[in-house]
């Protein structure tokens, strides 16, 4: 990229001289074929770790759905009103705490 003025690229401003330097410095560093190293710590790599297994299961856990899927195709899927409408209020009571 050519700029008027400065024909060679290289700017004599002494705000941006020290990035030149730097940018020349990161030059010579990669000529000589230095290979950038990174280092996880422990609990880094335990993150990584979990997050390949997470990645590993599925969105859908078929073995818990498919089975609910034949009941109600089936006609037998029945499950207590009162059991559902316990875990209606207590998933409600436990949102509005979060809104409080």
């Amino acid at each position: 990229m050519k700029v008027r003025g400065h024909e060679s690229g290289i700017t004599t401003d002494p705000r941006i001289s020290g990035a030149n330097k730097s940018q020349s410095s990161r030059n010579a560093t990669q000529k000589k074929g230095d290979a950038a190293k990174v280092t996880l710590s422990a609990s880094a790599e335990s993150v990584k770790g979990v997050r390949e297994k997470l990645e590993k299961i599925p969105e859908i856990r078929s073995d818990k759905v498919n089975p609910i899927i034949d009941e109600v195709k089936n006609g037998n899927y029945h499950r207590p009103s009162d059991k559902v409408a316990e875990k209606m209020i207590a998933s409600h009571l436990l949102e509005s705490s979060y809104d409080e």
